[in-house]
């Protein structure tokens, strides 16, 4: 049979997706955050390695919607700044906003191929503040405007 530990926060009574993704969210909001949830208590159920930049990069695609900070993360590590910068980088090879990005770019690359939501719409379900800055930086890494990545990948659902 299939077993695995269940993380302490979903025993109790009072939880439930909706709480976890909250009221206003759209369906596709709550189905992320949802498989985020799933893949988070599967990856750190078989996950063999258990560096700090493994533990990180599972965090990050797990909550790439989410405004992370670098002060949230040595925080949530109990870890100086300093110190988890530093073990990332030569642990991961890159930063880790570099990895942050570059995941949530790979979100947005999906979500344009593959829905008929607005790149605003698509900017904030991965984590962008601002439109302008979800372009910006999209054009940066693709080359491509996202709405030009939408026309050319779109398809049809």
């Amino acid at each position: 049979p299939f077993k695995f530990d269940v993380p302490e926060f979903l025993t109790f009574p009072y939880f439930s997706f909706e709480e976890l993704a909250g009221v206003d969210s759209s369906a596709i909001s709550r189905s992320t955050k949802t498989y985020s949830l799933v893949a988070d208590i599967l990856s750190n159920h078989f996950s063999s390695k258990t560096t700090l930049s493994t533990l990180i990069d599972q965090y990050l695609e797990n909550h790439f919607y989410e405004a992370i900070t670098l002060d949230f993360l040595a925080e949530h590590f109990n870890i100086t700044k300093f110190s988890l910068c530093h073990r990332y980088n030569k642990e991961a090879g890159t930063t880790i906003i570099d990895k942050l990005t570059k995941i949530r770019i790979a979100k947005a690359k999906r979500y344009l191929q593959s829905t008929e939501l607005s790149v605003s719409e698509i900017g904030k379900m991965c984590g962008f503040e601002s439109s302008s800055y979800f372009c910006k930086t999209f054009k940066e890494h693709t080359l491509a405007t996202p709405l030009g990545y939408k026309k050319a990948h779109n398809k049809k659902i």
